[in-house]
């Protein structure tokens, strides 16, 4: 095993620990998409006025409270990360001049970068797929002839939340395949709760109970992939604040430092990251962004789920030109479940 696939080994196990927390804080968050008061949300329903009801649901001080618990919950997982990194790293892995030591986030720039770069990013698009998810299933659940103290009730009791509009319309297909009596396409589906028994001339009470385990194995999903891409960026970031607190309390040159892009070489990997390693053969300068099929990207993961990492490691001064800045990270994939 070569010293880039045992960084990357090291970082994919602390990926494992973040992953579970993300997971619940996501579902919290889902969970807490629900009005303080039910007549609040049916009156702005029955006036037609769904962005308003979009942001009722968002805005109760249940769901500002479980949203900042997912953004404490990365920082959090940040910075345990980037402490591991350096002590690995001060145990003879960095070739430092001097012992690196982690200094809290108010003191770092780095850190702080971090935090702001994810929050803006990453998080700012999830937490806008949740709205434009909330805002889909409003208007499915009234075009399907529901009235609004029947979609009220069914938002408060946080049926669909966490799931994006993409989501809802896969949702609806297969509630419209069982409805047909299309039994082929619906078995198909990766995420449909197998206890239920799928044939045709389902009853509409037995469609809805499939339907609704349907959405809670898609939340699921959607809780998964958060949490894996999610404390995947959060290692990947940690590993370049580690380094850049090198450069800053002087244990190593700036010029000295490059970054490579690591993929996992199995079966699994993908045509976004297969090419980056040989786009970026020569590796990049610490805080410079990779090349990629997408564009910029200053570091991993490249895509959501992604396995790859980046290597940073001391060598000698190798200039190159100047790149374009680095660009965010793409929006949750959507699954063709």
């Amino acid at each position: 095993m070569t010293p880039a696939q045992r960084a990357q080994q090291r970082l994919q196990e602390l990926v494992s620990r973040l992953e579970p927390a993300l997971r619940r804080a996501f579902l919290a968050m889902a969970a807490a998409q629900s009005p303080d008061r039910l007549a609040d949300l049916v009156r702005l329903l029955e006036a037609g006025n769904i962005d308003a009801a979009v942001a009722l649901l968002t805005t109760t001080p249940t769901a500002i409270a479980a949203t900042t618990a997912v953004r404490a919950t990365w920082t959090a997982g940040l910075l345990r990360i980037t402490r591991d990194v350096v002590r690995d790293l001060n145990a003879g892995g960095g070739g430092w001049n001097r012992r690196v030591v982690v200094v809290a986030p108010v003191q770092s720039p780095e850190l702080i970068a971090a935090v702001r770069r994810w929050e803006d990013g990453s998080f700012a698009r999830v937490q806008s797929e949740v709205r434009e998810g909330i805002r889909s299933t409003i208007a499915t659940e009234l075009a399907r002839g529901k009235g609004p103290r029947a979609v009220a009730t069914m938002l408060k009791d946080g049926v669909g939340s966490g799931l994006t509009a993409y989501d809802r319309k896969i949702v609806g297909s297969f509630r419209q395949a069982l409805e047909d009596g299309r039994t082929g396409d619906a078995l198909r589906r990766a995420l449909r709760d197998r206890r239920y028994k799928i044939r045709e001339n389902l009853t509409p009470a037995q469609i809805d109970t499939m339907v609704a385990a349907y959405e809670r194995k898609l939340v699921a999903f959607r809780a998964e992939t958060f949490a894996r891409t999610a404390a995947m960026q959060a290692a990947n970031e940690a590993s370049a604040v580690g380094w850049h607190e090198a450069i800053r309390q002087g244990a190593v040159p700036a010029d000295q430092v490059r970054s490579y892009w690591v993929v996992s070489a199995d079966e699994r990997l993908c045509q976004v990251c297969a090419p980056i390693p040989s786009m970026n053969a020569d590796g990049v300068l610490l805080g410079e962004p990779f090349l990629t099929p997408n564009g910029p990207m200053l570091h991993p993961p490249a895509h959501p789920s992604c396995r790859c990492t980046s290597y940073t490691k001391r060598g000698n001064p190798l200039l190159r030109p100047a790149r374009l800045p680095a660009v965010p990270l793409p929006q949750l994939a959507t699954v063709g479940a």
